[in-house]
């Protein structure tokens, strides 16, 4: 246990979390956030004609501010219209989860947010891409700025700025005509079969968070573990999907299998063994956290997955640990992976070289 002291006390000094007013600043963000796409959902739905229309004094607040998001807390309950249906949940219309780094707690100061927001079917991508990033613009440069929207990527992401915070915002379109307010994403893969590419590709980002920290049998040595890699590959420039080395979703997975393998080890125990581990493993086999499983109609993924591995580029298997069983790493080439299966065998399981 010394020696998880002295590593916790290292991370510290070398690589320090966000402090806790910073953290409650981005917790403001998101909420500020979240009541913004409620109200985009809202009206994309009214003027569809698939939820009631505004009330009168709803209607009089957005024209005299009309590009002030409220927070959650800090909105007036509207009076009731006699005769008008009822304005359906904020929970119903839209819903905000975040994933990665932030999620885990293991964010960097002046990291961004990689966030979520799924809404119900009449919501679609060019509304996305329409209404939601002409709110944004609005609020250009007082709240928001370096509004990227990229509407041709795979992906659905708008990158933003909002009060300093960066924000990496992804779009998932549920089929339902309202979310539910208990909605299983993690445990419950119905859904999956009736989304498109784009949408599943945006789920599985929160799935896969939630997942990962749901698998290990000690979430608080899983932080300290994931700290020390993140730092140590980071500070020898091999931290980077963009770039063909493994990124932030592979190191959580990496990790997670090695904590999984040794549930009671210490943290520095743990990190010695994950250098270890991957430098006597014989690649291309995959790392699995969770065996592979099917759903009628759809065990073509799995096969796909299983096929794969003999393919001409099977030289670095990472797997995501939820359905469907896609590569954590699939834009990586050759050349990049044996870089960094190389990393490993000169480490030999000595994490101070």
């Amino acid at each position: 246990m010394q020696a998880s002291r002295c590593l916790v006390h290292a991370l510290t000094t070398l690589c320090p979390v966000e402090p806790a007013t910073f953290r409650a600043a981005r917790d403001r963000v998101l909420a500020e956030l979240h009541a913004l796409l409620v109200q985009w959902v809202l009206d994309v739905g009214r003027e569809l004609g698939l939820l009631p229309p505004a009330p009168p004094q709803e209607l009089q607040q957005l024209q005299q501010q009309p590009q002030q998001p409220q927070r959650p807390q800090q909105q007036l309950p509207a009076q009731p219209v006699v005769g008008a249906p009822p304005p359906p949940p904020p929970a119903s219309l839209a819903r905000l989860c975040v994933s990665g780094s932030y999620r885990l707690g293991v964010n960097s100061p002046g990291g961004d947010i990689d966030a979520v927001v799924m809404t119900p079917a009449f919501v679609e991508r060019r509304h996305f891409f329409g209404a939601l990033v002409s709110r944004l613009r609005a609020l250009c440069p007082a709240r928001v700025t370096r509004l990227v929207p990229v509407p041709g990527a795979r992906v659905p992401i708008i990158t933003f700025s909002w009060s300093g915070v960066p924000v990496d915002l992804l779009f998932a379109r549920l089929p339902l005509p309202s979310l539910p307010p208990q909605l299983n994403l993690v445990g419950d893969d119905s859904l999956l079969g009736a989304v498109d590419g784009g949408t599943m590709l945006s789920l599985n980002s929160v799935r896969v968070t939630e997942l990962v920290a749901a698998l290990v049998p000690h979430f608080g040595h899983f932080v300290v573990v994931l700290r020390a890699v993140r730092h140590w590959f980071r500070s020898r420039c091999m931290y980077s999907n963009k770039l063909g080395f493994l990124g932030g979703v592979n190191f959580n997975i990496l990790v997670a299998f090695v904590c999984r393998l040794y549930p009671r080890q210490t943290p520095a125990k743990l990190l010695q063994i994950f250098f270890k581990v991957y430098a006597k493993w014989r690649w291309p086999n995959p790392v699995w956290l969770v065996p592979p499983y099917t759903h009628a109609g759809m065990e073509w993924c799995v096969l796909w997955a299983r096929a794969f591995l003999f393919s001409f580029f099977s030289v670095f298997f990472l797997f995501q640990p939820c359905f469907r069983f896609r590569f954590a790493w699939c834009a990586v080439r050759s050349a990049d992976a044996n870089v960094s299966v190389a990393v490993f065998l000169s480490c030999g399981g000595d994490a101070s070289c």
